[in-house]
């Protein structure tokens, strides 16, 4: 199986939004000094980590009664 066998994934694009949105306001509250470096990137890869946890939802929503045997030769 590869990247070819799946279609896109539907919602993927908000998702990616979301998580720049989200990774620029975190950006934004360490360069205004309300948080520190380590909570800046604690805080981004948690919403990274998310994002991608809602990507994989999707996929298994989309791939579900999708036949994912390959054919014998």
């Amino acid at each position: 199986m590869g990247m070819g066998d799946f279609g896109p994934i539907k919602g993927m694009n908000g998702c990616g939004q979301e998580g720049e949105t989200r990774a620029a306001a975190i950006a934004e509250q360490y360069e205004e000094g309300f948080i520190t470096d380590e909570e800046r990137y604690r805080l981004t890869v948690e919403s990274w980590k998310k994002a991608d946890a809602r990507v994989q939802e999707m996929l298994a929503e989309q791939m579900v009664g999708q036949d994912s045997t390959m054919p014998r030769p």
